[in-house]
């Protein structure tokens, strides 16, 4: 038996190291004429708290100068270097930016636009993904990274590529696609019947007419193929993400692997493409610093970098995420590249951690002096360094994190989830025209949802509750806004869950097609329309300056009182089994149901049959809480607007609590008779907390 008491040992982060991980992208390969600039890096590691180096993003013309020669000189001193100061290496295989000498000799690996254009060498993710000779050349360099360093003590994590993300129009692309349509379909007559098809006399006869949909070809008119056509670009990803994965098994490694997702985001589907790899990263770039009171906008930037960071989470449950990158200071390519006020980094970071990564890394250690991102905010900037006002905040991170080191390895936990999907993203917002692709309201429903739980102190999941790999017996509640398209299975999936005791808040626009979407005979599939209990009729939609009401019924189950404006998209329902809650107010359909809930089995269904400003989204919020069990970490009211709480729970059942002030005024916020203390100070915490401008307190209950 050890005889080291378990308070000396860090908690375990997700890649089995101690503590949280701090660090940054390095690019050495840039320096590699200035041998004092690699020679200060390492004199500074230490002193930045930069514990991490991210190698080799964009290396490939370093690391291959000529095809099949290898130059691992400057690679093999970092290593070194590395390993005599304790610090750990993520490499990245170096396929996001292609050099020269291989797509000058063969442009045929470069990506062609949707127009048809083959683009020229440059750039980065400029190639095709489906390009046999691209997949080699890629396969043999992540080989031979691997079988060098993939056994080296520093590597703590493979970083594949960087930032996947485009489309490609090119043949090879289109031929990939018929074959995977081949596959899903086996014959012609199957994929029209699914397409659609006869609509326009866009009937398929031969395999070979089937092209990815164009701007200036099929476009969006046939709704089938530009689904698929998504779901295989994500699909082509994936197996491209796999096979560079290979290569690095094939080389003698088992160390995890992550790729960092796009912070842009939502244009291929992550729980597709990243279910080859181990871990889960993504690169956060806030724009909430731009503005004096962001979290008070309606499009509220804090709301949504915590809402994705919420998926980062549900993309591996069960297992903390990672933060691949983040400014210290500003971001170039932003419209305004304001630089963080002070204290705003050190929260950008917290509130990654927060919400369940085990990491802060940075874009960029170094600025460089040329090239496209020679601005970019950097730990050490052209202009600054030891003694900046960037330097010391990346300090204060170093010290919050070192203070957080029990948090490693915890995991968020909630009851309620809100379900987001990429199918559903994609027909809603850039495929269907149903009411306008600009006025699609998918995903800002779910945001619009998340936010009043984020402001509540109310613990909430964003899942995909369609996946195999999510549990919904975990929830209490499952809030699931126009969910338009249903995927085979997912209705039985949810009756059983319903039926158990789980509680659905649903509505407008939900459970119209199947997954080719195909919409189901009487305007809704029949399991759908025994859950929620009602038979659909019309959709209306709203002018903007348009509105409607919901009048709440006198003693209606949740309690609700008043009127609510409805807006937007309305639809025309019947009842079923389902028992009114409000009524449409206004218009030829007044009278008609527009919140109605449905008793299955244990549990209920509730139907919202309106888009609703958010005076009604946050009166329902509260009353299914109350009626259906759901706790706040503090009472409704306690948090002022712009200070947000978070918990992560440990292994052992230890809680921490994160509060964290996106005000530029302290604020106040009361315990409610819990006593504990501060993880980042050590001070005992009881009575009241009060949270500095940009401050933080993670709050460690007794």
């Amino acid at each position: 038996m050890s005889s080291i008491s378990p308070l000396a040992v860090k908690p375990l982060n997700v890649l089995g190291l101690p503590g949280l991980l701090h660090g940054c992208d390095y690019n050495p390969d840039q320096w590699q004429h200035s041998p004092e600039i690699i020679e200060e890096d390492f004199r500074l590691f230490p002193e930045a708290g930069i514990g991490v180096l991210s190698l080799n993003i964009f290396g490939w013309a370093r690391l291959e100068p000529e095809d099949g020669r290898y130059d691992f000189g400057w690679l093999d001193d970092i290593f070194e270097r590395t390993e005599r100061g304790g610090r750990k290496i993520f490499l990245s295989t170096p396929s996001a930016a292609a050099p020269n000498w291989l797509t000058h000799r063969d442009p045929e690996v470069l990506r062609v636009r949707e127009d048809g254009v083959r683009l020229l060498p440059g750039g980065r993710m400029n190639f095709c993904p489906t390009s046999a000779l691209y997949r080699e050349k890629v396969a043999a360099t992540n080989h031979a990274l691997a079988a060098r360093y993939g056994r080296h003590p520093s590597l703590a994590l493979w970083h594949v590529s960087n930032e996947y993300h485009g489309t490609c129009y090119c043949e090879d692309c289109e031929a990939a696609f018929r074959l995977w349509l081949q596959r899903k379909y086996g014959s012609l007559d199957a994929l029209n019947a699914a397409w659609w098809s006869a609509f326009w006399s866009r009937t398929y006869t031969a395999w070979e007419q089937i092209r990815a949909p164009r701007a200036r070809g099929e476009g969006t008119s046939v709704h089938g193929i530009c689904l698929d056509w998504r779901r295989f670009t994500s699909d082509n990803w994936r197996d491209f993400i796999a096979a560079e994965i290979a290569a690095i098994r094939s080389g003698g490694s088992s160390v995890p692997t992550a790729i960092n997702l796009h912070p842009g985001g939502l244009h291929l589907d992550a729980w597709r493409i990243t279910a080859p790899t181990d871990v889960i990263s993504w690169d956060a770039y806030p724009a909430y610093h731009d503005k004096k009171e962001p979290w008070a906008t309606a499009w509220n930037p804090v709301v949504y970098q915590s809402f994705i960071q919420e998926l980062c989470r549900a993309l591996r449950p069960g297992q903390p995420w990672l933060l691949m990158e983040t400014t210290p200071s500003s971001a170039n390519w932003m419209d305004v590249p304001k630089l963080k006020r002070p204290g705003i980094h050190r929260l950008t970071v917290l509130q990654s951690i927060a919400h369940g990564a085990d990491s802060a890394l940075y874009f960029q250690w170094r600025a460089g002096r040329g090239g496209e991102e020679k601005f970019h905010g950097a730990v050490i900037e052209n202009s600054g360094g030891p003694g900046s006002r960037v330097f010391a905040d990346v300090q204060s991170a170093t010290d919050a994190l070192t203070r957080l080191a029990p948090v490693a390895g915890s995991l968020g936990s909630a009851e309620i989830a809100i379900g987001f999907d990429w199918d559903n993203w994609w027909m809603q917002s850039e495929i269907v025209a149903q009411g306008g692709r600009g006025r699609s309201h998918y995903p800002w429903e779910q945001l619009d949802l998340y936010r009043e739980h984020w402001e509540n102190a109310v613990p909430c999941d964003v899942v995909d509750p369609s996946s195999p790999l999510t549990d919904l017996g975990r929830y209490r509640i499952l809030c699931l806004p126009q969910h338009y398209l249903l995927r085979p299975g997912f209705v039985d999936k949810l009756t059983a869950w319903v039926e158990a005791g789980g509680v659905l808040l649903t509505g407008v626009l939900s459970g119209w097609v199947d997954d080719n979407d195909l919409v189901f005979p009487g305007g809704m599939d029949a399991g759908w329309r025994r859950l929620v209990g009602l038979r659909r009729e019309e959709l209306d939609h709203l002018y903007p300056e348009e509105s409607n009401r919901f009048v709440c019924q006198s003693g209606n189950a949740l309690g609700l009182t008043g009127e609510f404006k409805a807006i937007a998209k309305l639809e025309i329902n019947h009842l079923e089994a389902a028992e009114v809650l409000a009524t449409y107010g206004d218009d030829f359909y007044a009278g008609h149901p527009a919140l109605t809930v449905n008793k299955v089995g244990l549990g209920f269904v509730y139907y919202q049959a309106a888009r609703s400003e958010q005076g009604l989204r946050t009166a329902l919020l509260a009353a299914l809480w109350r009626r259906h069990g759901v706790r706040p970490l503090l009472p409704l009211g306690s948090l002022p607007l712009g200070v947000t709480l978070q918990r992560r729970v440990a292994a052992d059942g230890q809680e921490f609590w994160f509060f964290l002030n996106f005000r530029r005024d302290a604020q106040t916020v009361g315990l409610h008779d819990r006593t504990g203390h501060d993880l980042l100070t050590g001070n005992p915490c009881s009575g009241e907390l009060t949270l500095a401008p940009y401050g933080a307190i993670v709050f460690v209950p007794r």
